[in-house]
C-alpha cells in the first residue's frame, strides 16, 4: 500500500488544517494511529474515533487501497 486517504472532521480538521491527509506506508490501524499523531502531536490530546468503510472499529486492522478511513473526535447525541 502507497498512499491513503484518511478524512479528518471537527476538531482534528482544524488541527490538521484541512479535511483530508495522504498517509504513505500505513498498512493498518495501528500505523495510521502512530504516523497522525507523529505529524499532528496535539492529537494525542484528543479520544478519537476511526471509522473504516463507515464503521468504527476498536481494534487493528489491515487495511485495503480501496478502504476508507475517518478519523472523528468524539460526539454527542440528543
Amino acid at each position: 500500500m502507497e498512499k491513503i486517504k484518511i478524512e479528518l472532521y471537527g476538531v482534528l480538521a482544524e488541527i490538521a488544517g484541512s479535511n483530508a491527509i495522504e498517509l504513505i506506508n500505513v498498512n493498518d490501524i495501528n500505523a495510521v494511529k502512530k504516523e497522525l499523531e507523529l505529524k499532528y502531536p496535539e492529537v494525542k490530546e484528543y479520544n478519537y474515533f476511526i471509522a473504516v468503510n463507515n464503521k468504527i472499529i476498536n481494534e487493528n486492522r489491515i487495511l485495503k487501497n480501496e478502504d476508507s478511513i475517518a478519523v472523528m473526535p468524539p460526539f454527542s447525541g440528543g
